[in-house]
Parts: structure tokens; sequence; C-alpha cells
């Protein structure tokens, strides 16, 4: 049956449909596999009159079909990690889009930074308000990009781990290896926020590859690439220099890296990451390293022992749960009856990778218990790149047929239950907890309320909102003016925004007077009504939020700063 009359067929509904999706439909339809497949089915139905059948026949021929198409997929090591590669990218980017309403806060604020093209933010390096800003301006504002490339960010670190494991225990290993990583929360139940801890995973994770592709082949191209992943991990969050300090220590820690220091190479690799982050950090010089107020004012240091080993332990039980499901991974592998015949892998690949698989986390661990900084779950997010490859050396399990056959059913369990943890969570927990959360938020609904009754007042662009960064930041991303965000009412952290632009051209004012749990303010804020004396208090908007359950609406209050010249 040619192609065009399997389109032809399903005319009707394919002009519901937008024409990318169309064509994919019609290739689906138009494969030989299917057409096999519905001629059979349809044949049992007509002939027997039975669904039963009909669907006994789709199962069979469905099995019979594609069964080479799937010998295909997974036939080496390598068309195996592409499709679990393209298969965690397609679902996770899926089920993130379609069960969040409303985008993050870290995506709203970075948004609200991109916009700017800023050297430098009051909080963090600015990669990722300059990779949103592309996107936005390449998808058109399209609520699906941020997802999309946070998990792009993930499989780009899996590629790396990969490649690394490649080159240290062979193609099988590796691919394990990097499967290992599915059982990280981070590489699947956090990962739908594109912030920059996510965005870290793949800098982390190619600084690695390169760093021991250049310590053991010593070649001029690595070191550069070395330096290159350096920088773009440095612009991404200061952190990074905790791993470029580990990747320092084990290449002093063993012979083969000391000897690399008689070349050029690691002097060329430290000089390529400072040219490229020196526009940066003449930013920090001249804005008197800001973002320090910000660190150690999330650090929140304990002043007592007791304090301190707490902190510590819950630091620790936070990772332990953040690994889980990759440890269960690591036992299905185990067979007592086998033995692995595997050699050992290099003395340099065994430093490489205990320093990089827990260099980090013990560094963080030393902060805690001795400094007693109480050190957020989500800052480790990169830190376990290369835990699949070290389980791999170290415990070295087997991987006779048998263990393969367990690993992969669990593999798949443990695929489809951070799936639906993630939806359930996204879905769910309002109907179970009668809470509201940041993605059930009524953004678009906000924003548009507010420029509707600006642009009927003025009829002008709304340039400007002030206020805190979640309200401002949802008004201002919703809104087709793309107004600035005047972050807290505060010029020193938003130099972007010209007090006397805003002043001629006006703006609005919104807080939160019940966004979350709780009611933050029922008036305008002190600092707020001293810095705009002229601005004009509007009643309250009370907004529900995007979902079915019992959830408290958004309360949201809001004030006009009328332009200089308008009534």
């Amino acid at each position: 049956m040619p192609y065009s009359r399997i389109c032809g067929y399903f005319n009707p509904f394919f002009t519901f449909i937008r024409p990318p999706l169309r064509r994919i439909l019609c290739a689906i339809f138009g494969s030989a596999a299917m057409q096999s497949i519905l001629l059979q089915g349809f044949s049992a139905l007509a002939f027997s009159g039975s669904f039963s059948n009909f669907s006994e026949h789709l199962r069979i021929h469905t099995m019979f079909a594609f069964r080479p198409i799937l010998r295909r997929l997974t036939a080496t090591p390598r068309s195996l990690f592409w499709t679990f590669a393209l298969t965690h990218l397609v679902l996770w980017t899926l089920a993130s889009s379609l069960a969040s309403q409303n985008l993050p806060l870290d995506v709203i604020e970075g948004y609200a930074w991109g916009q700017e093209w800023l050297i430098g933010t009051h909080k963090h390096p600015p990669m990722q308000a300059w990779i949103l800003e592309i996107l936005y301006t390449v998808t058109e504002c399209a609520k699906w990009a941020p997802y999309l490339t946070s998990q792009i960010a993930v499989v780009v670190a899996f590629w790396a781990v990969w490649q690394t494991g490649r080159r240290i225990v062979g193609e099988q290993e590796a691919l394990i290896g990097a499967l290992l990583l599915e059982g990280v929360a981070y590489y699947n139940f956090t990962s739908p926020e594109f912030n920059p801890n996510v965005l870290q995973l793949p800098f982390w994770a190619l600084a690695g590859w390169s760093f021991h592709k250049a310590v053991k082949d010593n070649k001029i191209l690595d070191w550069f690439l070395l330096g290159l992943w350096a920088a773009a991990g440095v612009y991404t969050k200061y952190s990074t220099g905790l791993f470029l300090l580990v990747l320092g220590a084990s290449m002093l820690a063993h012979r083969d890296g000391r000897r690399c220091l008689t070349g050029l190479g690691p002097y060329l690799a430290v000089a390529t990451g400072f040219v490229l982050f020196l526009p940066h950090l003449s930013w920090l010089i001249h804005n008197n390293f800001l973002p320090l107020e910000y660190t150690q004012g999330r650090l929140e240091q304990n002043h007592n022992h007791y304090s301190e080993a707490i902190t510590t332990l819950l630091m620790v039980a936070g990772q332990f749960i953040a690994l889980l499901f990759a440890m269960l991974l690591i036992v299905v592998l185990y067979d007592r009856r086998r033995t692995p015949n595997r050699k050992p892998a290099p003395s340099f690949d065994r430093i490489f990778l205990t320093f990089a698989a827990f260099g980090p986390f013990l560094a963080m661990f030393c902060l805690s218990l001795f400094l007693g900084y109480h050190i957020r779950d989500m800052w480790e997010t990169p830190f376990w790149n290369f835990i699949g490859l070290w389980a791999i050396v170290f415990l070295r399990p087997t991987l006779g047929p048998g263990a393969l056959r367990r690993f992969a059913l669990a593999w798949g369990f443990v695929f489809l239950t951070g799936l639906f943890l993630f939806v359930a969570n996204e879905t769910l927990s309002p109907f179970v907890t009668s809470k509201p959360k940041r993605t059930i938020f009524p953004g678009r609904n906000l924003s548009h309320a507010i420029v509707d009754t600006w642009h009927n007042r003025f009829h002008a662009p709304l340039r400007y909102v002030i206020g805190d960064t979640w309200p401002a930041g949802n008004v201002a991303w919703y809104a087709e003016d793309r107004p600035h965000v005047l972050m807290d009412g505060d010029l020193r952290i938003s130099p972007w925004v010209d007090a006397n632009d805003l002043k001629k051209y006006g703006g609005v004012i919104v807080w939160c007077i019940h966004c979350g749990e709780r009611v933050i303010v029922s008036t305008m804020p002190e600092a707020l009504q001293a810095s705009f004396p002229q601005a004009e208090v509007q009643e309250p908007l009370t907004l529900n939020r995007m979902t079915f359950a019992h959830v408290p609406p958004a309360v949201v209050g809001w004030a006009i700063v009328p332009p200089n010249d308008k009534p």
C-alpha cells in the first residue's frame, strides 16, 4: 500500500495535527512493518468478528515485525547506548513538559537574566542565562525548550562518561557504567529544572573525559579541550573550581600525571581556561565579588558541634538516597557462581576514578563536619558522574548472561520508576498534601491580567516589572512585551535597569501575598514603598492554580508606577 494512500485514510485526523507530527505519523503508518501489522490484524477481525483475535494478531505480528528493528537497536554496545540515550531524552522531555504546568523558579530567574546578556549576576555566572536566552529566541518562547535542554545536558554527561569508560574498561563495561547513572536521582528525578546545577553535569563529565585523555595520551588538543570545558564549567557555577582542584590532585598523585608537568599541555589548559574566564573575573573585581554575598547567605553556618554533626549526617543521608537505585543496580550484577575474569585497570585509571567519583563529595563532607556549613543536596548534583565507572573498576561485578538479564530488568524498573515518581510528584502531590507547588503556579494568567490592564490604561508596552523574582519573573516571561525585571527593586543587583528610563516609562510592582504555602505579606513591602512612593496600589489578584486539587489560590499584590508623561 503506497505512502499516499496510508496518509489519505487518516487525512480527517491529520488536519488537526501540526505538519512535523503529521509527517512522523504518516511515516509510521506508511511503513512496511506497520502495514503488515494492521493488515493482519484487520483480517483477523474481519474473518472472526472477535476483537480478542484482533488484539492477539496485533500482538503477535507487532512482535515479529519490529523484532529486526529492536535487534539493530541493541546489536552492539554503541547502538544500545544511543538507544538508551535517545529514550531518556525523549521520555523525560515529554514527561517534564506535560506534567509541569508552569516553569520552575530557577528557569524563570534565568530567563530574566538572559534577556540582559550579562557577564555576571549577583548569584551565579551567566552560562545558564545565556543558553536560556538563545532558546527563547530560537524556539519563540516554547515552554518545552528548557526541559529539552536539561535532558540534552544529562545525555551529554552520559556520553562523556561512556567515552571515558571505553578507554578504561572496554565497550560493554563502559556501557554498564553509563547506564548505572540512570539510578542516580540527579540524572532523572531532579533533572527537569534547567539550572546551573544540572548544567554542570556535562561540563564536569567532559572535563573528566578530556583530562583522562590528556594525561594518558598527552595530546595538545585534549589539553586545550580541558581548558575549554573548565572555563565553560566555571561560567556555569563557581563550584566547578572544586572539581578542577580534584583533577589537579589526581594528577599530582600519580607518576603519569606528574610526568605531564614537564610538557606544554597542562599549562596550555590553564592558560586557555584563564583567558576565557578573564572577562568574568574582570566583572567580579569591578563588582566587589558580589556573588560571594549570596554564597555566604546560603551556606548557613552552624556554631555548635551537635548541629554540625546532625547537618553532616543529613548531607550523607541525602546522597545515600540519591544513589540508592544505582546501588541496587550494582547488587543485581553480582553472581556468586561466576568470578570476574577482567584484568584490574591501570593504576592511574584507578586513581583518577577514585578522585573524580569521591573527591568533591569528601571536600563538601569536610566543610560540613569541620566548619559547620549546611551543604544543600542539589549542590552535589554533578558529583557522581564517574560513580558508575568506579563501581565497575573496583567492585568488578560479573557480567555474565544471567547477570546482564537481571540488570536489564532492574534497569527498566528503575527507569520507569523514576518517570512515574516524577510525574506523580508533579501531578498528584497537590491532591495528597493540599499544598501548592511552583509548577502549578498560574504564571500565564497572572501575566495576562497585569499586562492587559497596563495596555488598556496606557496603550503602550510594559517595559519594567519590579519585585521578587518569582512573581515578577513570571509576569515578564509570559508577557509578549518581554519587560525587564528589577529584582527586589534593587538597582545594585539589577544593573541593566536605568532609573531615569524607569521613571519615564513606568512599570508595575508585584509581590506575593499567598504564592506558596503561607501568607508572606499583605501590603506592598516597605522597601518598595520607599523607592516608589508614587505607586498606585491595585486590588490583589486571586488566581486559581493550574490543578484540579483543592489547594489555596495564588494571591498576588500589585501596583502601577505610572509613566511621567502619561495620565
